[in-house]
């Protein structure tokens, strides 16, 4: 027996057909900085880990960001990330990553009007275009104001959307002075707070007025003249003052006027009144005077300032 042996070539192929597998980050939330921007680096919103594979080493993951979803500024949106690991044999997987980006708080005031009369209410709706992934922007405010006017609260924090600043103020002077509110708002998340707004509004003194005049008892046909003389400083709006005349008109008459008012009448020019008396009978005639402080802006939006003491003199006519 010899010993006999055969050899015969052979060829084995290896097929990779397994994908690679990895851990894809959690879903993240970021902030935007006052200016709009933010940053969704994957050293701030999350990194893959475990990547493995069945033939491959050394495999890094990639990816591409979706910002189709981020809607603007001032409302949450969020970015797609798709991580994809590749073994370099054809396989491949690929894994969704949701990032948030919070908006910038934003706050809008509507004022109803910015020129009060003394003693008056503000009208301030705190509104926001602000949607955020939960709860809603808040409002901080304070309050700075001229000539110790009073009537508010300062500071002020924790507002919600639709609040109204409801403040009656005070102005204890002669002049015009001013309320400024600077409101803030605030993220609800921790984010921080977005570009502030201020307010200003004008605040008119209380109409005030002196009348003067040399007697309260005239003869028949006589001449009343009264000097009415401003009392305010300044304001934000002409000062006038009205007089309203009382008396019968079967007993008196004033030539050239009718009882009743007699409005947007003029500092610097006294009022003179001739009165005769058509009875036999003594007769009084009543005035009353008010000052008073017109709209600035002639378009009626500002109700006329009025809220000052009466001046109330009675003439006696033989």
């Amino acid at each position: 027996g010899a010993s006999l042996t055969a050899t015969a070539p052979q060829t084995v192929t290896v097929t990779d057909d397994e994908n690679p597998e990895f851990t894809v980050p959690l879903s993240d939330t970021v902030c935007r900085a006052i200016d709009c921007s933010y940053n969704i680096d994957p050293a701030i919103t999350g990194e893959v880990t475990d990547e493995t594979d069945n033939c491959a080493t050394g495999i890094v993951a990639t990816y591409s960001d979706d910002f189709s979803n981020l809607v603007s500024c001032e409302q949450a949106g969020y970015v797609i990330r798709t991580w994809r690991l590749e073994d370099g044999n054809g396989n491949d997987t690929e894994k969704d990553q949701i990032i948030w980006v919070e908006p910038v708080p934003v706050i809008v005031p509507v004022v109803t009007d910015t020129i009060l009369c003394d003693s008056s209410f503000t009208e301030i709706r705190l509104t926001s275009p602000n949607i955020f992934t939960e709860d809603a922007v808040t409002f901080n405010y304070t309050v700075v104001a001229t000539g110790g006017v009073t009537g508010f609260a300062t500071p002020v924090t924790g507002l919600p959307v639709e609040h109204i600043i409801e403040d009656q103020l005070f102005n204890p002077t002669l002049d015009t002075q001013k309320v400024t509110y600077t409101i803030t708002p605030e993220s609800p998340g921790g984010c921080g707070n977005g570009e502030l707004q201020t307010v200003t509004i004008t605040i008119n003194p209380t109409p005030r007025l002196t009348v003067d005049i040399a007697e309260r008892t005239y003869c028949d046909s006589s001449e009343a003249v009264f000097t009415v003389t401003d009392g305010l400083l300044s304001s934000t709006g002409p000062r006038v003052y009205s007089v309203f005349r009382d008396y019968s008109t079967d007993s008196v008459n004033i030539e050239g006027e009718d009882p009743g008012l007699d409005d947007n009448q003029p500092y610097g020019v006294n009022l003179t009144d001739q009165i005769r008396n058509l009875t036999n009978q003594t007769q009084t005639v009543r005035y009353t005077f008010r000052a008073l402080i017109k709209d600035p802006r002639g378009d009626g939006s500002l109700a006329e300032c009025n809220e000052g003491l009466d001046t109330t003199i009675v003439l006696t006519i033989n």
